[in-house]
């Protein structure tokens, strides 16, 4: 099950982090407007996973390590500050560094950061709202194990009229948020509290997650499965090839999050698309493959960027003039492998200064046993 869980999960990473890449690269791997308007999902679905991640540790735990989260994700932004005012040779200038670490502009894909920050720490109170949609119960503690709301259950009177009630609080924190509140400096949907629309997009995946068997039974989720894929053929009909919410104003008049409601209906339809293809096909060697991308998309997110730019600033062209069309392939695998392989070596950094650390420890501990 963890397995199966952990598959479909990755593979909706893989997808939504080859979107954001492909998004940044438009001008250099493609220039067609078409490919980029089917692209804008991207960082919605990211968010909505996280939300359903976090609810998923939660129903398995008993808690949320907020702490635990948060650090896991400072040390990779702490890299990738450090690496950014490396190469803008910034590094030497201690007040440009810490500038830039309060204020998660050394590079624009830096604000997820900001981001995820704010919605980790608000996210006990989105949990113990969860558990109140569906007890009437706000003892978060007793809400340990998976509640597997059935359609029944979830259709009840009291759940529908609760869930409603909270829903347009979220709502209306988003829209208070989108418009009233502003952090300088942090740019995109970081700039808000709460990253304004996006705190929508995590409680809908924490809400996904406490309903989720819903869609457990296999018949019925291809019977979901098969109507959500015409729902995004229709959608991709309507607001890619017509493009129909040209125009539209942002979700809460945001101008920073440049999301409209009909995207945000795409990410719910591809979120219950990957959730439901789960349930209906099993995991194997070939989803575990097709995942890999998802698993390395924290530091793809952070550093893809960055080797975009030293890539286009001092190979594109010299490449281009060398291999043709082949360069836009090269050009790709590159931002992507190399933010893998500045994974790798955090993690190896981190690993032996733990390992130093445990084994100063010891040494001290049975040189007191020794006395």
């Amino acid at each position: 099950m963890d397995r199966k869980r952990n598959d479909w999960i990755d593979i909706a990473k893989t997808a939504g982090i080859l979107g954001v890449v492909l998004q940044h690269a438009k001008g250099w791997a493609y220039g067609s407007d078409y490919i980029y308007r089917c692209l804008l999902f991207a960082v919605g679905l990211f968010v909505m996973l996280g939300g359903y991640n976090i609810a998923d540790s939660y129903i398995r735990r008993g808690r949320v390590s907020v702490l635990k989260r948060l650090l896991n994700i400072l040390v990779p932004y702490l890299a990738a500050t450090l690496v950014y005012c490396i190469y803008s040779g910034e590094i030497s200038d201690a007040g440009a560094v810490a500038s830039h670490i309060i204020h998660f502009d050394a590079m624009a894909p830096l604000y997820y950061v900001a981001v995820y920050s704010q919605l980790m720490i608000i996210t006990p109170v989105l949990i113990a709202l969860m558990i109140w949609c569906d007890t009437g119960s706000l003892r978060v503690g007793e809400q340990a194990d998976d509640p597997a709301m059935s359609s029944k259950a979830c259709m009840k009177p009291a759940v529908v009229i609760r869930s409603a009630c909270v829903w347009l609080l979220i709502l209306a924190v988003c829209y208070a948020t989108t418009n009233y509140t502003c952090f300088p400096g942090i740019i995109i949907g970081g700039g808000n509290l709460f990253a304004g629309p996006w705190l929508m997009f995590w409680f809908g995946g924490i809400y996904m997650r406490y309903h989720r068997p819903v869609f457990k039974k296999r018949r019925t989720a291809l019977a979901v499965f098969t109507v959500d894929s015409c729902l995004l053929l229709l959608w991709h009909y309507l607001f890619v090839v017509q493009y129909l919410n040209e125009g539209m104003a942002a979700i809460f008049g945001s101008d920073q999050v440049p999301v409209t409601w009909p995207h945000a209906a795409e990410v719910l339809l591809l979120f219950v698309w990957f959730y439901t293809a789960s349930v209906i096909w099993s995991s194997g060697r070939i989803t575990h493959i097709c995942g890999m991308l998802g698993r390395h998309s924290l530091y793809i997110f952070l550093f893809h960027v960055l080797f975009l730019e030293i890539y286009v600033t001092h190979f594109f062209m010299y490449m281009l003039n060398r291999v043709g069309r082949l360069n836009t392939v090269i050009f790709l695998i590159l931002i992507i492998a190399c933010p893998i392989a500045i994974e790798y070596i955090v993690k190896a950094i981190t690993l032996t200064l733990i390992n130093g650390r445990i084994r100063i420890q010891w040494t001290d501990r049975l040189h007191n046993t020794g006395k």
